[in-house]
């Protein structure tokens, strides 16, 4: 369950995945993942936030500025407009003893529409001097001063969570479920893959088969993020995502080590394909728009005799120099 506390730069957090993870854990892509995983089901959305597109504070002053120079000096003016002589001036000067005169020809003015209107330039920027009739509201964050356009904030939707079926089977049973999907829809968790790795070395040993490896380096992605926001962030990466599923097959295994990393393990697939494979990734790097972010390939062969029963160890080791 959200709770809403002002001073924070998030507006909102979550007690129960601090007690677990600590205050400086970021939870939206926590609860997006385990959303996927089966763990965490959404009950409903309690609030929406706008959140600043540089620091994602939701600290913000909503203002009205100068369509030119963006200037927050404006002020609303009062004009009159006389059909006589043309003469356009602010309206104090066209009260004389409780009356509307005209400044400049000295018609009296007693109709509006037959002898005088208001120009519909209602606004004056004191900085640039341009007068407009609709002022454009600007968004500062009271915690960097990034002047945003609404356009660019940041819309996160508060939801309420509740465990998944996932949960109930490893508190009733004491393990995951094994009917679960081993596809790149259906990510496995880091236990799940250690464990597999570990086994599938062990068969190719035996049976002298060959595997590959793949990891997938998603580098700049916090870069993209600050500059375009995090809906774009997300529809990246589920735009990466649906590449790679072309280019797996059903028997391929997917795990999302990390906000960066993806690893894939493709069993019975020959050294050979290490050009076809690369071919592949360079054709899904190439569609990727922004400059920002580029794709990382490393392929392993197994089996590899140093991967024993720890996995992660051997993980680790592997990917410290990434």
């Amino acid at each position: 369950m959200p709770l809403c506390q002002s001073e924070k730069r998030e507006l909102y957090y979550y007690p129960l995945l601090h007690c677990y993870f600590g205050e400086d854990y970021e939870p939206y892509h926590y609860f997006q993942l385990e959303e996927k995983r089966g763990y965490l089901e959404k009950l409903n959305t309690v609030d929406k936030i706008r959140l600043c597109s540089s620091c994602h504070s939701g600290h913000l002053n909503y203002i009205e500025t100068c369509p030119d120079c963006k200037s927050a000096n404006i002020e609303e003016i009062l004009s009159l407009h006389c059909f006589t002589c043309g003469h356009v001036g602010k309206e104090q000067r066209f009260v004389k003893q409780d009356k509307l005169q005209c400044p400049n020809c000295f018609t009296k003015l007693r109709h509006i529409g037959v002898d005088y209107d208001r120009p519909l330039e209602r606004y004056q920027c004191r900085d640039c001097q341009l007068a407009f009739s609709e002022s454009v509201v600007r968004v500062r964050c009271l915690s960097c001063f990034h002047m945003n356009e609404t356009s660019e904030l940041i819309a996160r939707p508060i939801n309420q969570f509740k465990v998944g079926e996932q949960v109930k089977g490893l508190m009733m049973y004491g393990r995951r479920p094994i009917e679960q999907a081993l596809s790149l829809n259906g990510l496995i968790d880091q236990n799940s893959f250690h464990n597999l790795l570990v086994w599938i070395n062990k068969l190719a040993i035996r049976h002298e088969q060959q595997h590959l490896l793949l990891g997938v380096q998603l580098s700049g992605i916090d870069s993209y993020s600050k500059e375009f926001g995090e809906i774009k962030r997300i529809q990246l990466i589920d735009e990466i995502s649906s590449h790679f599923n072309g280019l797996l097959r059903d028997t391929d295994i997917c795990c999302q080590y990390n906000s960066e990393l993806m690893l894939l393990l493709m069993p019975m697939t020959p050294r050979s394909s290490h050009k076809i494979i690369e071919d592949k990734v360079a054709n899904i790097a190439s569609d990727i728009e922004s400059e920002l972010v580029t794709l990382h390939l490393y392929i392993w062969e197994l089996p590899d005799p140093s991967l024993s029963n720890s996995a992660s160890v051997w993980l680790a080791d592997l990917l410290k120099d990434i």
